[in-house]
This record gives structure tokens, C-alpha cells and sequence, in this order.
């Protein structure tokens, strides 16, 4: 044998890595896995939501004419492919690991499936925040904004319920507002976009319900609930 571990690992690289991800914007929010896939010499299968593959498709295509100059066999673009369907590809294929973000539904289906393989799945949270400070304002509502917003607020551990107690309140909702304002809304190819556009109809009228039954119950809408251009502000 001879061979250390990691030239080793080097020789046989990572085997086939299934990408499933909505790949939506913005692109950061699954790049790293790409990235690591890469880096460990795997070949990478990308499996995007039927109803985002215009998106998935330009990032292929940019990672593709990145990659070509070293070999043109390391992506692979799975469109056209629904829950059930993806049985079949799970079969078809021999993964050394899934990578998933999406529905907790999907994930379930996916595991029951693929055994022992070992797999990364990212279904989403209810990750909260509880605010009581009395200085710092400013600070706490930079750090509130970045975990809610970043990456378009596409992160498993991403803030979903700010709870804030009723003497900070007043003097922290100013800068809040302010660090929300200041987001970036538009084109996810673009660097300075913070927040993507919702590409499914669907969606974007369970949104607009949504703060519709809000509004029904009395709560205060403070900023954005509009649409614009075909993005939610």
C-alpha cells in the first residue's frame, strides 16, 4: 500500500454527490456545497425543483464554463425530475452522499431510499430570538437583520421569530427598520443583492394571504408587503 490517507482520498476522490436544492437566490446560499464537492474531487449532480430550473440552469452553466478548461464531466444537470421520479435516479445511480435542502416531505421520501448512504439535509427551522437590553441598539439590530436576511433568508438556522420585550421595543425598532431598508431587492446574479426575487406564483399569493390575515388581526405592518416588479418588497 504505501499511500497516506489523504493521497489516498486524492486518488479515488468523493465518487458521485447528489445536489438536491430549490436553487433559488441567491446562489451563495448553496455555492459552498458545490464548492466542497469540487474540492474534494467528486463528480456533482445537480437536481434542481422543477419549478426553478431557469435559475439552476444559468448557475450550472456558470460553474460549467468555469470548470471546462479541467473537465467537463465533473457537473451533471438533472432538470425535469419530480419527487417520484427521483426514486428512479436514486436507483439509477450509485451516490456516495445526497446533499439536500428543501421540504421536510421530500426529505423524509429521500431517506427512506437511499439507506446508508450518508446525506446532509437541510428541511428548514423555527430558529427564534429573544431581545431584552436596554443599550446597543444599533449593533443588536445589525445582528437581528443578518440573521434573518442573509442569504435571502435561505438557511436552515436562519431567524424565523423575533421576540422583543416591551421596554426595548421602542428604541430598538428604529434601527431594525432601518437595517431592513437598506436590504437589497432584484436580480440574485447581481453582488449587491440582498433579497431574491419568489419565482413561484404560488408562493407569492400565500405571501400577500398571509399578511393579508395579519393585517385581519389587528397586527401593525411596518415595512415592504407589496408587490414590485414580480418580487415580493
Amino acid at each position: 500500500m504505501g499511500y497516506s490517507m489523504r493521497y489516498y482520498e486524492r486518488r479515488i476522490g468523493r465518487g458521485r454527490i447528489l445536489c438536491i436544492n430549490t436553487f433559488s437566490s441567491p446562489y451563495s446560499s448553496f455555492i459552498h456545497k458545490v464548492i466542497g464537492v469540487l474540492l474534494g474531487r467528486g463528480v456533482l449532480y445537480f437536481k434542481p425543483s422543477p419549478k426553478a430550473e431557469k435559475c439552476s440552469y444559468e448557475l450550472y452553466t456558470i460553474i460549467s464554463n468555469i470548470m471546462s478548461k479541467y473537465n467537463d464531466k465533473i457537473l451533471n444537470f438533472l432538470p425535469g425530475i419530480n419527487d417520484t421520479e427521483m426514486i428512479n435516479v436514486l436507483s439509477a445511480f450509485e451516490f456516495s452522499a445526497i446533499l439536500f435542502t428543501g421540504k421536510s416531505e421530500t426529505a423524509k421520501i429521500i431517506k427512506k431510499y437511499i439507506g446508508r448512504i450518508p446525506g446532509i439535509f437541510e428541511t428548514g427551522s423555527s430558529a427564534m430570538a429573544y431581545v431584552h437590553i436596554d443599550k446597543g441598539y444599533e449593533k443588536v439590530a445589525k445582528e437581528l437583520a443578518q440573521a434573518s436576511f442573509a442569504q435571502s433568508g435561505m438557511r436552515c438556522i436562519g431567524l424565523k421569530n423575533l421576540f422583543v420585550h416591551k421596554n426595548t421595543i421602542a428604541n430598538l425598532l428604529p434601527f431594525l427598520l432601518e437595517q431592513v431598508y437598506q436590504l437589497s431587492v432584484g436580480e440574485p446574479l447581481n453582488y449587491e443583492t440582498d433579497i431574491g426575487p419568489i419565482y413561484d406564483n404560488q408562493v407569492v399569493d400565500r405571501t400577500l394571504e398571509l399578511i393579508n390575515q395579519c393585517s385581519k388581526q389587528n397586527f401593525k405592518l411596518l415595512c415592504g408587503g407589496k408587490i414590485i416588479e414580480n418580487n415580493i418588497d
